[in-house]
């Protein structure tokens, strides 16, 4: 037990201004009517995650960090067609270390399943990795910059990413910005918290249902939400209540209907034909349950 307080206390280092480690997250999201492009059904879509990361330091300036998360979506990719179950999971391995007095590097390889996991084969693995620079200007402000890349389903997509974190000087004010994968913006009041945020989902599943075997999904979903979130046992569980906009993009291809290089949200050579109709978006709810490890509370 003793060991694991340890990881916990030693990995915040790596992140800078932030003062905590979100060991558990939990999210459940549920987007009720989102409508079928020139039809006049529609469909639910409900969405569960969970992330959980674990660090192994190997020295006082470089650790591994593992970790993995599960995803699963629900909803309908036909107008009456039945509900598809999506589910990805990745694991994530890689290094965190010190490259200097204001400059950190992370380096993740992302392997992933994604698919209906009706009949998982070798068509549903893809690799993937991510590299991460931080360089600390404030003790409470650092900025970051880095690269995702991806195999899919559709071929190679590609992220460039530009971000920073920031807590003001009385701690109430915070901002943590990955663009465009993620933004939090939140202020803390004296019983809770209120904030926005955005997320960027970006994903490819393999179907194997007699229905759409030979074919694949293209997940693009950005939600755009508001919360307030409530703190227990010592502001070490987070709950938090969303309600926002999200497009709900889950378009079907045939497997050989790819692109050549996807960039944020360019396609290059992308002349695919979309089987099933458009997803409109709508609003849509979401909680979270996380736990958060705060440094300070075991410093003191």
């Amino acid at each position: 037990m003793k060991n694991f307080w340890f990881l916990l206390i030693w990995l915040p280092s790596f992140f800078c201004a932030q003062n905590y480690v979100d060991v558990l997250q939990i999210r459940y999201a549920y987007t009720p009517h989102s409508n079928f492009e020139n039809t006049p059904n529609h469909t639910d879509v409900n969405s569960f995650e969970t992330v959980a990361t674990v660090p192994f330091p190997i020295n006082e300036s470089t650790a591994i960090i593992a970790g993995a998360n599960f995803t699963y979506n629900n909803l309908e990719l036909f107008p009456n067609d039945g509900y598809s179950h999506l589910y990805n999971t990745t694991l994530r391995l890689g290094i965190n270390t010190k490259l200097s007095n204001t400059w950190q590097g992370t380096f993740i390889a992302l392997p992933k399943i994604a698919s209906d996991y009706q009949d998982i084969s070798s068509d549903d693995f893809y690799l993937g990795g991510l590299a991460i620079f931080k360089n600390q200007r404030k003790s409470n402000l650092f900025f970051r910059y880095g690269l995702y890349l991806s195999q899919e389903a559709f071929g190679v997509t590609t992220t460039p990413i530009l971000g920073m974190y920031y807590l003001s000087n009385n701690q109430l004010f915070e901002a943590d910005l990955a663009i465009p994968l993620s933004a939090n913006i939140n202020y803390t009041l004296p019983h809770f918290k209120v904030g926005v945020d955005y997320l960027g989902i970006e994903r490819s599943y393999h179907l194997h249902s007699p229905e759409q075997i030979g074919r694949y999904v293209e997940q693009n979903r950005l939600e755009f939400a508001s919360y307030i979130e409530f703190n227990t046992f010592n502001k070490q569980v987070l709950l938090r209540s969303k309600l926002g906009y999200a497009t709900n993009r889950h378009a079907v291809f045939d497997d050989d209907d790819t692109i050549g290089l996807k960039v944020i949200d360019f396609r290059i050579d992308d002349k695919r034909t979309q089987l099933n109709p458009k997803l409109k978006g709508s609003l849509f709810f979401k909680i979270e349950a996380i736990y958060r490890f705060h440094l300070n509370s075991q410093q003191n």
